[in-house]
């Protein structure tokens, strides 16, 4: 149950979603970096030195968040890291928080496949547009069981915002 206080804070602090581009701007670029605060797992863990989100067997959501607000506009998801052995994760782009699809696709990944010059590889793209205002934009990689891959970083473009 959540106290007065609480409910208070939540209250003033109105909605926790990080604005990304203002209307007019074009090709703003937003990188989340898995120890950054603002993307999470569910099914993974956080690897040793804190550099991605690890798969571990558990299936379920191995990334969410950034919990963006995004005014109308064409955006590109670019999700990066490596994976260990062949998998078959879903990346998806919901808003108001998972009621609304944006984009999707479930793809297969050949391992294993690694970093270039330390660097995490870009893992797979979607693309997206919007006529209205969104809230609460998350992406995520739900995995399956045997699913092994991390995932490092999440590159949001905002390839135009009207």
């Amino acid at each position: 149950m959540l106290t007065g206080t609480v409910l208070l804070i939540l209250w003033l602090g109105g909605p926790f979603y990080r604005p990304i581009c203002a209307p007019g701007q074009h090709g703003v670029v937003t990188q989340f970096i898995a120890n950054d605060g603002h993307l999470y797992t569910a099914s993974g863990k956080l690897n040793p030195g804190g550099s991605g989100f690890e798969a571990t067997g558990r299936g379920g959501a191995l990334l969410f968040g950034p919990y963006a607000s995004l005014p109308p506009g064409r955006y590109r998801v670019t999700w990066y890291g490596e994976v260990q052995s062949p998998s078959a994760p879903r990346f998806d782009i919901v808003s108001a928080p998972g009621a609304r699809t944006l984009a999707q696709a479930e793809v297969a990944l050949p391992g294993p496949s690694g970093s270039a010059g330390g660097h995490p590889a870009a893992l797979h793209s979607l693309t997206f547009a919007t006529t209205t205002p969104v809230e609460g934009v998350e992406t995520r990689v739900l995995v399956r069981e045997n699913d092994r891959l991390v995932v490092s970083k999440v590159r949001l473009e905002a390839e135009s915002c009207n």
